[in-house]
């Protein structure tokens, strides 16, 4: 039926979506990940300025092991990202769909649906999360099962830690994101906001909003990462590791 068809479409989308992201960004979330937990080069730990870090950390990794280094757990990303992806953007249009008819305004209606779709997407995601940030951080030759070893030697649920710290990270950026990104997009459509904005508008919409949620949950998102790859006790929560960052390290 059409209607069939169309939640096939939106999952078909979702995971076109993520493959395509993926792809572009991991390079950027190698970096990122090192970054956060305090292995990468010495030249980049001191450099002046974040753009700079990125820049030498790029260099370290590529002499080491060439851009196969910048790509570290993307394969795993290719095997499971799709459908965690196709479960993210399905719950967040099921969701906007079950909010339509509420008296909630618009960017209200998008802030929970993203905040749902995280909460539902997530379940999928925090095992990949927990896999591929130790195959990013790890040496070299550290591959899915011996991540797999690691993650669990306190038992099957080590593959899901540090879940709620990342809904306290993702579910603020795909609320912030989501509530952003429609936002722009109907603002620069018609006046009244009814026309569709064109995909040479929608993209502007999606970086902006990805960007300035991405700097509103960054401190979250390092507290997050060092505790998926063990770097810190398992005792300790996000607020506690991001107090921990802050003293040792600074802002």
């Amino acid at each position: 039926t059409g209607f069939m068809e169309y939640r096939c479409q939106e999952l078909v989308g979702g995971m076109a979506a993520g493959l395509v992201q993926d792809a572009l960004l991991h390079p950027l979330d190698v970096l990122r990940a090192r970054l956060d937990t305090g292995v990468s080069s010495a030249t980049a730990r001191s450099a002046a300025n974040p753009a700079t870090a990125l820049w030498c950390e790029a260099q370290s990794v590529a002499a080491v092991d060439g851009m196969r280094g910048l790509y570290r757990g993307y394969t795993l990303c290719l095997a499971a990202s799709a459908p965690a992806n196709a479960l993210y953007f399905g719950s967040f249009k099921a969701s906007q769909r079950a909010l339509g008819d509420t008296s909630v305004p618009a960017a209200g209606r998008d802030f929970i649906a993203g905040l749902s779709a995280e909460c539902v997407a997530s379940l999928l995601w925090t095992p990949l999360d927990v896999l591929k940030q130790r195959m990013q951080v790890g040496p070299t030759d550290l591959g899915t099962l011996g991540a797999t070893r690691d993650a669990c030697r306190v038992g099957v649920v080590g593959l899901w830690r540090g879940y709620f710290a990342g809904l306290a990270v993702w579910g603020p950026f795909s609320a912030s994101y989501f509530a952003m990104y429609e936002g722009l997009r109907r603002a620069m459509g018609s006046g009244d906001g009814a026309t569709e904005a064109s995909a040479r508008q929608s993209i502007p919409a999606g970086l902006g909003a990805g960007a300035a949620a991405a700097l509103l949950t960054q401190p979250l998102d390092c507290a997050k990462t060092r505790i998926q790859v063990g770097a810190v006790p398992r005792n300790l929560g996000l607020l506690s590791v991001m107090r921990r960052v802050y003293v040792q390290e600074g802002a």
